[in-house]
């Protein structure tokens, strides 16, 4: 992922946490940072960016 001056950018694994571009990580119960109102990383202070995980399509054979 990208680094980016203005935000932070938080991006979903597979199973289910969210990994910072500011080198944090966080697991939420339900929902992601929008959903549970971040709106900036509570560990660096900017403004969130929210990739969630999108599971790769399968190759057809």
């Amino acid at each position: 992922m990208s680094r980016s001056a203005k935000t932070c950018e938080w991006w979903q694994d597979s199973d289910g946490v969210w990994w910072t571009s500011c080198d944090e990580s966080f697991v939420f119960y339900e929902g992601g940072p929008a959903f549970n109102g971040f709106r900036h990383c509570p560990y660096c202070g900017r403004p969130l960016e929210e990739r969630p995980y999108q599971e790769e399509p399968l190759e057809e054979e």
